[in-house]
């Protein structure tokens, strides 16, 4: 294929829009070092990545989803560290984490008091901000 047009990927991929951001993602996936499924020939990533859209090499599926993760600001593996076991086993919740983390930082009896002030304002905590919940 000596070159790529719109007209050869919309039959992939429905929507120019959804093209352009699925081909985005891709050219990032190879820039990243991800192996490529088609022959180089001296292209760019982003022509690359349409070409590989073009020829079906690459599933669109995949970078639909690849692509829906990238936006995401807690990913899978972080969601599923936020539950962490303690001794019995049981899962203890981020929150109690980061009660523990500011229990070190500044003190066990004003921890507690901010975290009794958190929860009587009907506000969490996340890292170093604080967070009205609505």
């Amino acid at each position: 294929m000596a070159r790529v047009t719109v007209e050869d990927c919309i039959n992939k991929v429905h929507d120019r829009f959804e093209l352009v951001a699925l081909s985005a993602q891709r050219a990032k996936d190879i820039a990243s070092g991800e192996q490529l499924t088609i022959e180089r020939n001296n292209e760019k990533d982003t022509v690359l990545s349409l070409r590989e859209i073009a020829q079906e090499t690459v599933k669109v599926d995949k970078l639909r989803d690849d692509l829906v993760r990238s936006f995401q600001r807690i990913r899978e593996s972080e969601d599923e560290a936020g539950l962490a076991a303690d001794e019995n086993g049981e899962g203890i919740s981020e929150a109690s984490k980061e009660l523990a983390n500011l229990e070190t930082e500044i003190g066990e009896p004003e921890a507690e008091i901010v975290a009794e002030k958190l929860a009587a304002d009907d506000m969490s905590f996340e890292s170093d901000n604080l967070q009205v919940d609505d």
